[in-house]
Order: structure tokens, then sequence, then C-alpha cells
């Protein structure tokens, strides 16, 4: 059952399933809880590693709610405003509700999930969130599986008398996140928890740039100076070259045969000796050569490849 101060009533009456009975049987049958995250070694001195941070990514329609170190694998359904004022309750005990009048999870803000401690039969989704300490992760993701993860910073227990609604649901500059469910001692007479648990987590935007791959030994990286001689590529196993030994087989092809050697041109004759000029005063008219074809003769056109052709 689940009831939050500050007048957000969430559940009605449950049983309370610490007490003996069905419920008690049941919470021993919850896997177990694995050990809290352990402090981040010290890198090497010297060597610090180099942390970046990146945008949150913003979950503006989560579906899943993961704390793997509790066993929590839980859907996440919109809660809104009933008729009366007071924010809606999850229908199911294993549902993890989102107040979606409020930021979404990895925008700016404190985005709020509730959830149910216990059931009519027994331990609900939150009924372990108690066991959360600092350091542990939440992780919410969308339904194309886009995720953030959140960082646990501390818990609260306060009576519903006490609710710290300014610090629950009042402004902050980073994207947090609110898990809230019930705790405290068990009203029997009105068949609630007098106390609600809050844990409050932030984003987690920082990440470990990947180291850049070391250089195999013996490369030389260049220096932006003139490149020395370039060696000749050599060939990876078989491909080198290699001499052939000669075959046993004889080989089936004809034997190479010689090209033929031309035989050699007949010498040239001499060039004829122009003929004597006329005498002069001999009356015989000079007369000038004849033009052949009337012109300079154009060479042949050059064969042109049809397009389209290979």
């Amino acid at each position: 059952m689940l009831l939050i101060g500050s007048s957000f009533r969430l559940a009605e009456a449950a049983f309370d399933g610490g007490r003996g009975g069905s419920g008690a049987r049941a919470a021993a049958e919850l896997p177990p809880v694995l050990p809290p995250p352990p402090s981040p070694a010290p890198g090497p001195s010297g060597a610090a590693a180099q942390v970046l941070e990146r945008p949150a990514v913003v979950i503006s329609d989560p579906s899943r709610l993961r704390i793997t170190r509790l066993g929590i694998d839980a859907p996440v359904t919109h809660l809104g405003l009933a008729t009366d004022g007071s924010i809606e309750v999850p229908k199911a005990w294993g549902d993890v509700g989102w107040f979606d009048r409020g930021p979404a999870p990895g925008g700016i803000g404190p985005a709020v999930l509730v959830g149910h401690y216990d059931s009519t039969t027994g331990p609900a989704v939150f009924y372990r969130l108690g066991l959360l300490v600092p350091g542990d992760r939440v992780e919410v993701a969308g339904p194309t599986g886009i995720s953030q993860t959140f960082v646990v910073d501390r818990s609260e227990q306060v009576t519903k008398a006490t609710f710290p609604t300014q610090r629950v649901y009042g402004p902050v500059t980073r994207p947090e996140l609110r898990l809230i469910t019930c705790g405290g001692a068990f009203d029997y007479k009105t068949h609630h928890y007098l106390s609600n648990l809050i844990v409050y987590a932030h984003a987690d935007t920082t990440f470990v740039p990947t180291p850049a791959a070391a250089a195999p030994t013996g490369a030389t990286v260049p220096s932006g100076g003139p490149a020395g001689p370039v060696p000749p590529a050599v060939l990876p196993g078989p491909a080198a070259a290699v001499t052939a030994a000669p075959s046993a087989v004889p080989s089936t092809s004809p034997p190479a045969v010689p090209p033929a050697v031309p035989p050699a041109a007949p010498p040239a004759a001499p060039p004829a000796a122009p003929p004597a000029a006329p005498p002069v005063g001999s009356g015989a008219a000079s007369r000038p050569a004849a033009a052949v074809g009337g012109g300079v003769v154009s060479p042949a056109p050059a064969a042109r490849a049809r397009a389209g052709t290979a």
C-alpha cells in the first residue's frame, strides 16, 4: 500500500507483507539482493582518468524502471490527477507510476516515480526500496530502448504529517529523480503506514572516453617533417615472387616460335641530278609546276567509334 503525505494519497490500505502470513513467505522468496557497488578504485599515480560531461537523455515517455541490485525490472505507467485533485495510483502492485504533470526523467527538475510497498498478498514493486544506498544506479528506459541512468544520493524516511513537499517537488537546477513508497509503522486502525520512504538520485551525465589505440611496436609515428624514401611494398605470403622449379610433367603447349625477321630493305637509289637549267637567252619560257589537285591534299578523316559500343 502506498500513501504519500502532503495530501497526495496514492493507494488504499493493503496487507502488511512483513508481518507474517503469506506475505512473509512471499518476501522470503524474493531474489537475493546484490552487494552495494564498490567505491571507484583510484587510478595509477600521475595518470588520473579523464572524466567528461554529456547532456542527460530526456525520457519523455518512460516505460521501464530497472534497479539491477534489487532485481527490479518493472513497467512504468503514467499518473495524473484524480477527480478529487489527488495524484492517481498505479493500478497494478508490480507497476511503477510516473507523475506526468512534472518533469520527465532526464529533464531539468525532479521526476517523481511512485510504487507500492506491499499488496494484499505480499511484497510489491518497491518492497526493498529502503535497501538502496548512495552510489546505487537506477535506470529509466523508454519504449525504443533508449535510457538514462541515475545515481542514488541519499534516502530519508519522513512521517506523512511532515512530508517535505518542497524538497521532493521543488525546482532544482539539474535532472533528478525521486522514488517514493510507504514506510515506517503500520496503523492497524486506519490500515495505512505512517511514513514515506523517499530516495533522491541525480542523472549520471559523466563518461570516460576510450583511450586511443596504441601504435604497434616498431612503428614510426610521422612527425610532420619531410617523408623519407618509401621502401618497396612486399607482398605477403605466397603472393611474393619465387623462382619456379622445373616441372617434371611435359607441357602440352606447342613450343614457342620466334618471330619472323623481315628481310632487309634494298638500299635506296641515289637522288637524280636536277635537270640542267636552260641556257640564258635560249628563248625557252620557264613554266611553273602544275598544282596537285588544285591545292593542299587533306588527310583522310579518322575512323569514329559508334556511340554506345564497347
